[in-house]
């Protein structure tokens, strides 16, 4: 017996001559349609990931010539007869693909892999304060994990910042708004992302005294706002006396008037003068406070 393996699918003759002892000789000759047997197609190999799971597609020209078939299986009552379908599974599970293949005189091989589609977590948080309850005087937030399937928490606060416990509290430091990221895994290692973004809002205050003693005595010598003001922006105080003259003005909400004129004539008379500030607010806001300052001696 003679094996061998043709290069190229085609038709073949194979031509045998024999010859006996006495030096005769005969010749037979066959024909044959040789067709290789199927081969294993390219990427069609064992699996595990998280869902979605993608199986590694098949390569769509695995076999030499025209004329094969495929039978495809994928193991969840789906089924396919493509080249190199895509295959995608959305719920966990272990899964088992098929593909029998035949080839154009009728040869079959049958192919099969093993995909293990895992679990996962979903992310979700909640926090509190929250809306313009969360500003710069109460910016102490509880998160609240409402994840699930979940087994391991890693948060990010976006400030530099991070914890691994389950519900965390942290303290933001500065304004504005900021995104906050959950990371969650399961047992399996498939992880899962949420994102919320914080909007830590700067406020300010700014109140107004309604007398002072401009008397060099040490006591009450001078005339000025009081409250938060570093978000103030575009600071302007005008004060007027009766006749409606100014007579001092700033443009620093930490400048205080000494009760002389622009702080540097003569002292303004007993009396009531009318004070209007206006500013610009952390967000653009444009504000104005009306007040009197009363001079006493």
């Amino acid at each position: 017996f003679h094996s061998y393996n043709w290069p190229d699918t085609g038709n073949y003759t194979i031509t045998l001559s024999i010859v006996d002892d006495n030096g005769c000789e005969d010749d037979t000759t066959a024909s044959i349609y040789w067709r290789p047997q199927p081969v294993f197609p390219i990427g069609l190999v064992n699996s595990r990931a998280c869902v979605p799971l993608v199986v590694p597609a098949a390569d769509p020209n695995p076999y030499p010539g025209n004329g094969y078939t495929t039978n495809w299986t994928f193991g969840d009552g789906r089924t396919s007869t493509e080249a190199a379908p895509q295959i995608i599974y959305e719920n966990p599970g272990i899964y088992t693909v098929q593909v029998v293949v035949r080839s154009p005189i009728g040869c079959i091989d049958t192919f099969s892999s093993t995909h293990t589609a895992l679990e996962v977590p979903i992310a979700g948080f909640s926090f509190s304060p929250n809306g313009t309850d969360l500003n710069i005087y109460n910016s102490t937030v509880q998160f609240s994990d409402s994840s699930q399937r979940a087994g391991l928490w890693i948060w990010n606060f976006g400030d530099g910042n991070a914890a691994t416990q389950r519900n965390p509290r942290h303290v933001f430091r500065d304004t504005g708004q900021i995104t906050v990221t959950q990371v969650v895994f399961h047992q399996n290692g498939c992880t899962d992302t949420a994102q919320a973004v914080l909007d830590i809002i700067p406020k300010f205050s700014y109140f107004l005294p309604n007398a002072f003693t401009p008397n060099n005595d040490g006591k009450n010598d001078e005339y000025m706002g009081a409250g938060y003001f570093q978000y103030i922006q575009n600071f302007n105080m005008s004060i007027y006396n009766r006749w409606g003259e100014r007579i001092y003005e700033n443009n620093s909400p930490y400048e205080a008037w000494n009760g002389r004129k622009f702080n540097t004539g003569e002292y303004c008379q007993a009396g009531v003068y009318v004070v209007v500030v206006r500013f610009k607010g952390p967000r653009g806001e444009i504000e104005e406070i009306k007040g009197f300052a009363t001079i006493v001696y």
